[in-house]
């Protein structure tokens, strides 16, 4: 009992580092060519780019140069003599098109700071939409094709089934611990960030990190309880197919198990 509870155990952890999610990317454009050109334009887009491409990052996506998706930021001013800045923030498709209608961000008499500061919030909401988006190419991809050429399997033989053993029963709870951790860490990385002004620093506070860590160790644990329960059942009754068809889809990780009999 105990030796076999042992290797089950050393198996969830074996296969926890083995799994790993990629991120998604995109791309951030900024336009302050509306303002003017002096030392503190170019000192304002810096600071924005170097925040807006840490907050992405901290969000759980990718920045890159060529990516499909892409958000734009262009800073202007209005008011009397200029005094007030003016930020429009939209995200574009793959054909450049708006994914959703652009907003405008209104910084009355506020500092280069605050501008930034709100434009970091808008780009962290829109960067959920980027990281949860549907994608269709993923969930064709992740659609598992039909073995046809399996071999057939054997008839039954009429003996009677034996009760699972400790392998299996394993496997079982591995699974319940996995699809709990599963769901633990969607929830967690789906929690929007908190951003909270400290004078002229911007403090944020995101979950989305252990999230995905949970994610993906919850992934491992169910993967490695649905192999251990099908050692037991194929040591059960040899004369059964088993299969296990995993189903990857951009929120979760799945892992079915056919039999033929």
């Amino acid at each position: 009992m105990s030796r076999a509870l042992s290797l089950g155990l050393a198996l969830l952890l074996a296969a926890a580092p083995c799994v790993a999610l990629a991120a998604p990317a995109v791309s951030l454009d900024v336009d302050v060519s509306a303002l003017p050109e002096d030392d503190v334009t170019e000192a304002l887009e810096t600071r924005l780019v170097e925040h807006q491409v840490q907050t992405l990052r901290d969000s759980g996506l990718e920045v890159v140069d060529d990516a499909g998706t892409r958000i734009r930021v262009v800073v202007s001013r209005y008011g009397d003599n200029d005094v007030h800045y003016r930020a429009t923030v939209t995200l574009l498709d793959a054909d450049g098109e708006p994914a959703e209608a652009e907003r405008t961000l209104d910084c009355e008499l506020c500092r280069d700071s605050e501008l930034i500061a709100k434009v970091g919030e808008e780009i962290a909401r829109l960067s959920g939409k980027v990281l949860y988006a549907p994608s269709s190419e993923a969930e064709t991809d992740a659609k598992p094709e039909q073995d046809e050429s399996g071999p057939e399997p054997t008839g039954s033989t009429g003996e009677q089934p034996k009760k699972l053993e400790t392998l299996g029963y394993v496997g079982i709870g591995a699974l319940v611990v996995g699809a709990g951790a599963l769901g633990a860490g969607v929830g967690l990385a789906l929690q929007p960030d908190e951003a909270r002004l400290q004078g002229t620093r911007v403090e944020r506070r995101s979950t989305r990190a252990p999230g995905f860590a949970m994610v993906g160790l919850g992934s491992a644990v169910l993967v490695t309880g649905a192999v251990l329960l099908t050692i037991d059942l194929v040591r059960r009754k040899k004369q059964r197919k088993v299969a296990l068809i995993p189903t990857v889809t951009p929120s979760m990780i799945t892992l079915g198990m056919h039999m033929r009999f």
